[in-house]
């Protein structure tokens, strides 16, 4: 399934092709951060992505991924109109549950690893120390 439409929301300082020990990610509740490592000017550094307020996770791996997660690559795009955002909200409503209206399907993909779908309402990139 294809989303409508992948808005940029930030480039990566590094490619997120070259990471030895990355991607990391851990979640708890509410909060998801994503670190990879990339070799840069003065040796290997970490680029940290935070995702705060997140109601959802999803992983699909490298071999099975869509073109269109593809172009989310070395970079953090934003899914428009997210039919999976669409859907949780409409599940949840049927409970009786609101979940956040700012929420955003934001998505990022590593080559040779696989594409990461976070629904939250902010990302925020932290500077590499590389």
């Amino acid at each position: 399934m294809s989303p409508s439409h992948l808005r940029q929301v930030l480039q990566l300082p590094f490619s997120t092709a070259e990471s030895e020990d990355g991607p990391i990610v851990e979640h708890r509740s509410g909060r998801l951060t994503m670190r990879y490592d990339a070799e840069g000017e003065h040796g290997v550094g970490w680029t940290v992505l935070r995702f705060a307020m997140v109601l959802a996770i999803r992983f699909t791996p490298d071999p099975a991924c869509d073109a269109w997660m593809l172009e989310a690559y070395s970079r953090v795009c934003e899914v428009e109109n997210s039919a999976w955002l669409a859907a949780l909200r409409s599940t949840a409503a049927n409970r009786g549950i609101l979940l956040s209206a700012s929420a955003r399907h934001f998505v990022v993909y590593f080559d040779h690893v696989g594409c990461w779908e976070v629904l939250a309402d902010e990302i925020q990139l932290e500077p590499a120390d590389a």
